[in-house]
């Protein structure tokens, strides 16, 4: 993922992530359907280099100049994308060690 210039997706756990952590442009549409999606969109504004199109663009390929614009914004603060370390240290403590 840290090869490529850009993103085109849906905001899903695993590509929202990947972006935030390499600061990668994503552009991106919504599902409507994905009851964890706002939070993600919130999550991805928050702290990558991100923007929400609407379905008619998405369809109509009509984004190029969108991306461009992405790619020429300078990365944010890179954050720690650690959860992984998080739930194996609430497993530990609260099973393993009592």
């Amino acid at each position: 993922m840290a090869s490529v210039d850009g993103i085109v997706s849906k905001p899903g756990y695993g590509i929202a992530t990947e972006a935030v952590h390499y600061q990668l442009p994503f552009l991106f549409t919504c599902r409507g359907d994905f009851p964890d999606e706002p939070d993600i969109v919130d999550w991805l504004k928050s702290y990558g280099r991100s923007e929400e199109i609407d379905q008619k663009q998405w369809l109509s390929g009509n984004f190029g100049d969108n991306l461009i614009e992405l790619i020429q914004q300078s990365p944010k603060a890179k954050i720690k994308c650690n959860g992984a370390e998080v739930a194996a240290k609430i497993i530990v403590e609260k099973y393993l060690l009592n």
